[in-house]
């Protein structure tokens, strides 16, 4: 399994995680969105966090309460699940490509 991020101008690191991992909410904030916020969000936006969206797919640890209160907490923008328009290849490209 794999986690990554599209972007333009950069090459950020894509993040390997290892077969039979369980991706629990947990995990997911610990492992993955804190290293990235922490080593690879200055790389790419260094004019600030405030200068990015961040949208995620519809994986249940990257729908769960906690990644959302871990990304208030942080004061990272991002689209709330809430507004997502389900099922929708348009709306939600990055649950279907890349």
């Amino acid at each position: 399994m794999a986690w990554a991020i599209v972007t333009y101008g950069t090459k950020p690191e894509i993040r390997l995680i290892n077969n039979g991992t369980k991706v629990s909410s947990k995990f997911y904030i610990n492992k993955v969105s804190k290293p990235f916020f922490r080593n690879e969000v200055p790389k790419l936006f260094p004019e600030g966090r405030k200068s990015m969206v961040f949208h995620q797919d519809g994986a249940s640890s990257h729908t769960s309460k906690q990644i959302f209160q871990f990304l208030k907490k942080e004061k990272i923008n991002f689209i709330d699940r809430d507004v997502w328009m389900p099922k929708s290849l348009d709306a939600a490209s990055v649950d279907c490509c890349i």
